[in-house]
């Protein structure tokens, strides 16, 4: 019978305290500072012990702040001369002083709110020094409102703090981002040794990593967990633990990638209620499939399909044997979609009446079926009648 049409519904501190805001660690004593050279230079390079280069700047610390700010600090090694010939000492323990415009490029997440921009500087001089979070973009806009131009003289070393006013949310599709030092004396009455930035990343996260090629974030264990990512009991619906995303429109870049030398490669569990499962795969808009497997699939509970399947290829049974293993039997095929119901019936007086089972007729379509009759004795010919929803009747020619 045909079927119905149915429903489903870290930081290394001794690092840190070296290269963030220092404090005292250079304080002049009788007016001598130790220096590496005067004149115009670049800044030290990775073998000096001042972090990687990224495009010829080198990139400052990330470091743990409060509970929903992230740190990035610079050393005075950070800035570099917007002017190649603007004369400047960069200082051993990581100050510098010149005369000119010095520069720190920022390289925070996009969606990253700035919350706090400190300098940290010895100004013993009468003279002005400026202080700058400037913003510019392709177009050739720029923003310089965000400063501070600071002219207290002081033999020790001091915090300042760049005004914000609103809070400043980071857009790295337009926007290019630098914090700006400018001094008018070229000696050591007026060092420049750091700067920290506090800012709250997308999503409160506490942990961000960038790279322009390579790995942005990783994590190494020897006898434990490499990455981890926990969400606390009581947080509200809808959080992730761990997301990964691939932006790229380039073919076979992937999101997520898994690989196991001794184990899966990939495990899911849920101790959520059957609504929930182990590992989801959802199809994209543009006719992504929401899982693929090549290889080998096996199943060691059920497997429910709420859709329609395709098999290219054998479908078969494993039904085990007497002798202990197991032997395949195939089902019959057909071009329709048809279920069937088999039963018996005895005729008497060359006739019989058969009622179809209330069970398998919820289920298919009763107006037009099939019946086929194996007789089992000796009898003058078959013949069926009287089909209805209900049932039907089996005959005996000329009974």
């Amino acid at each position: 019978m045909e079927p119905q049409e149915r429903s489903e519904t870290d930081t290394d501190a001794a690092r840190v305290g070296r290269r963030g805001l220092i404090a005292g660690a250079a304080v002049l004593a009788g007016g001598v500072i130790a220096a590496r050279t005067v004149g115009a230079q670049t800044p030290p390079s990775p073998e000096d012990g001042h972090g990687g280069v990224r495009s010829g700047v080198i990139k400052p610390l990330y470091v743990a702040g409060t509970a929903d700010t992230v740190y990035q600090n610079f050393d005075g090694t950070h800035f570099i001369p917007a002017n190649s010939t603007n004369p400047h000492t960069y200082v051993i323990g990581g100050g510098i002083y010149g005369n000119g415009e010095f520069r720190a490029l920022l390289d925070l997440p996009q969606g990253a709110t700035v919350t706090e921009i400190t300098f940290s500087l010895l100004h013993n001089t009468a003279s002005q020094t400026t202080l700058t979070l400037y913003t510019y973009d392709a177009n050739g806009n720029f923003d310089n409102s965000r400063i501070n131009t600071y002219t207290t003289q002081s033999a020790s070393i001091v915090t300042v703090a760049v005004p914000l006013g609103t809070p400043l949310v980071i857009d790295n599709s337009l926007t290019t981002y630098m914090l700006r030092w400018v001094s008018s004396t070229n000696g050591p009455t007026d060092i420049l040794f750091g700067a920290r930035v506090g800012y709250i990343l997308p999503g409160f996260a506490q942990v961000y990593g960038s790279a322009t090629n390579g790995i942005g974030v990783s994590g190494v264990s020897n006898g434990g967990i490499g990455v981890q990512g926990i969400i606390s009991a009581g947080s509200a619906s809808g959080t992730v633990a761990i997301n990964a995303q691939n932006r790229s429109t380039a073919a076979n870049s992937h999101a997520l990638t898994a690989v196991a030398t001794a184990g899966h490669g990939l495990v899911g569990s849920s101790l959520g209620n059957n609504t929930y499962a182990g590992l989801v795969g959802n199809a994209g808009p543009n006719g992504a499939r929401a899982g693929a497997f090549y290889g080998d699939v096996v199943f060691s509970a059920n497997f429910f399909v709420l859709g329609n399947q395709t098999v290219y290829g054998t479908k078969s049974a494993a039904l085990a044997h007497t002798d202990g293993s197991h032997r395949l039997v195939y089902c019959e095929e057909a071009p329709d979609s048809w279920l069937t119901d088999y039963g018996q019936a005895k005729l008497v007086g060359g006739k019989a009446d058969v009622k179809i089972d209330a069970e398998f007729a919820g289920v298919v379509k009763t107006d037009n079926y099939l019946v086929f009759t194996s007789a089992e004795g000796d009898h003058n010919g078959l013949y069926v009648t009287n089909k209805t929803a209900q049932g039907f009747s089996v005959r005996e020619t000329k009974g």
